[in-house]
């Protein structure tokens, strides 16, 4: 088959869509498909690339006008900019992304993350006839009826328009179905995966004391400020234990804040951002992983724990209970109790037979979300549609 994939951004932008999107297309590509991918970017600028395997990687502005006022000047004053310019590219846009489409003749469209992607892909296929698959990842969803009137009528539409609809969490997708009833009927779950050998042959992170690791972005809904408060309480009944957070985000100086107040400065590390190709060093030398969410509509960095045999505790939100086993490989404690988490936390430190028990059923439930399999459940929804 011929697979258009148009997403919102793609690597080296680096997030659990960019790293979704690059292994779909790989996988496809390795399984004999004609893979093209059409990413959004934030250059004013449009490119082509060939990468590995053939796959053809376009890059283009999908600007819409819109003025970001609640991060920071800088951004506002970028918005502003390309919202005075976005009459002249909006257009031009519009008639790169139709030619490749025609040019290419893709059997499947398929979608990822709805964004301004979806208004450039809704305009032009009033003039074509691919399949048309939209995949939600999270925000996209989660947070739309916060949006402006625009973005949530974008959202509708585009769930309305599409022929099927995946997600990867049950959660996500009766978010979704509140949002357009007409998902019920044309939509399955296909979860997020992961690349198994990327963690082989890796040595552990060095730390001068055993931590317990968390990797995110520092925001609101990531929990961190509530990890932290958990993590005091953890401290006095193991005081050489470190806390490590790797990530960066706008919640970052409240949680300094925090670990400041509670004067345990020398045992918590915000080790900021690190490059992808180092997760598994981390995770590997970590006591425990946890994930301590508000919010969570899959969770890769659970798989990614899992694949390197550790035992989590994790907040019971959105899709992680549909990652993790509560009792087999992780304990779930409700969000926003950092007294919970602590119990949690402790009951893995003070018991390595649970830890041993978890980090072994992490290992085994992790080999049914490999790339391999979650990709053969996408060409099963294609072929379903194109009749292959």
């Amino acid at each position: 088959m011929k697979v258009f994939l148009l997403t919102n951004s793609y690597l080296p932008q680096l997030g659990g869509l960019e790293i979704a999107v690059y292994n779909i297309a790989h996988q496809l590509s390795q399984k004999g498909h004609r893979v093209t991918v059409v990413s959004g970017t934030s250059a004013i600028s449009y490119s082509k690339k060939m990468e590995e395997g053939g796959i053809c990687v376009y890059r283009m502005p999908f600007i819409l006008p819109r003025i970001v006022l609640r991060c920071g000047y800088k951004r506002a004053v970028l918005s502003l900019l390309k919202s005075i310019i976005s009459p002249l590219i909006i257009p031009l846009t519009l008639i790169k992304l139709g030619l490749i489409i025609k040019s290419i003749k893709p059997d499947i469209v398929n979608l990822h993350y709805i964004a301004e992607n979806a208004f450039f892909y809704l305009v032009v296929r009033k003039f074509l006839k691919s399949k048309f698959i939209v995949n939600i990842h999270g925000s996209d969803i989660d947070r739309c009826l916060q949006r402006s009137f625009f973005a949530r009528w974008l959202t509708r539409i585009t769930l309305k328009e599409a022929d099927y609809v995946l997600s990867n969490s049950d959660y996500l997708l009766c978010q979704a179905k509140k949002i357009c009833p007409e998902v019920a009927v044309k939509s399955r779950r296909v979860e997020n995966g992961i690349d198994l050998k990327r963690f082989d042959n890796f040595d552990k992170y060095k730390n001068n004391s055993k931590y317990i690791l968390s990797i995110g972005n520092i925001s609101f809904n990531k929990g961190f400020d509530i990890l932290i408060k958990a993590f005091n309480r953890v401290h006095f009944k193991c005081p050489d234990l470190n806390l490590l957070i790797v990530g960066e985000g706008s919640g970052k100086t409240k949680c300094e804040k925090i670990v400041s107040e509670f004067g345990i400065g020398d045992s918590v590390k915000f080790l900021g951002k690190i490059k992808h190709s180092k997760i598994p060093m981390f995770l590997r030398g970590c006591e425990i992983f946890v994930l301590p969410s508000r919010k969570e509509a899959f969770g890769i960095v659970l798989l990614e724990a899992m694949a390197v045999a550790k035992s989590i505790v994790a907040t019971r939100v959105g899709g992680v209970p549909e990652v993790v086993k509560e009792g087999e490989n992780a304990i779930l404690v409700e969000p926003d109790s950092p007294e919970d988490l602590a119990s949690g936390i402790i009951n893995v430190l003070e018991n390595p037979d649970l830890a041993e028990r978890f980090g072994k059923k992490s290992k085994e439930i992790v080999k049914e979300f490999t790339w391999d399999k979650i990709v053969d459940k996408y060409i099963d929804v294609y072929k379903s549609l194109v009749k292959v």
